[in-house]
Order: structure tokens, then C-alpha cells, then sequence
């Protein structure tokens, strides 16, 4: 479909985001993980990378990806979590 290109998803609760398979990620070359897909995570919600204070799960985070993905997640705001995700156009 031609309008999901150019879409980004932007992290509110981070439930709706897969990790692996949708553009959320705020680089401006590339808004996926370049890390390959663990086989025994392919279920990962962006939601599983914060933890129950609402920050990033660092350790989780630095222990999962390469370090160009690390850094980019650390980029990414976390917004209000009690609201869901949302899509929106570029950045």
C-alpha cells in the first residue's frame, strides 16, 4: 500500500508497535531495527523494551541490538503511556 510509506509510528504506550516489522525508530537514513530477529522474539512489542517506570529497559535494550539500533531507541521519546500509539506521517 503506498501510503504506509513514509508513515512512522510514534511511541505512546508502545503496545501497537512490533520491533521488528514497523517503522518507529526516529533516524533519518533508517526508522527500523537493522538488528536481525531473535527467533524466540518475534512477538517483541516496542512496549517490552520500557520498563515499569516508563523508561527505557536499557540493559534489555544494549543486550538485544547492534549499537547503531541502541542509539536510535535511545532517541525515540516515550510519550504518554497511558494513551495508545499512534501513526503518523514522517517526522
Amino acid at each position: 500500500m503506498v501510503l504506509k510509506e513514509g508513515f512512522l509510528w510514534r511511541l505512546r504506550d508502545g503496545v501497537s508497535i512490533d520491533v521488528w516489522k514497523q517503522p518507529w525508530l526516529w533516524s533519518t537514513t533508517n526508522a527500523f531495527i537493522e538488528t536481525p530477529m531473535y527467533p524466540s522474539m518475534e512477538t517483541l512489542k516496542v512496549s517490552d523494551l520500557i520498563d515499569s517506570l516508563g523508561s527505557s529497559n536499557v540493559p534489555l535494550i544494549d543486550h538485544l541490538f547492534y549499537h547503531g539500533d541502541v542509539q536510535s531507541i535511545r532517541c525515540v521519546p516515550i510519550m504518554d503511556r497511558s494513551r495508545r500509539d499512534k501513526c503518523i506521517w514522517g517526522h
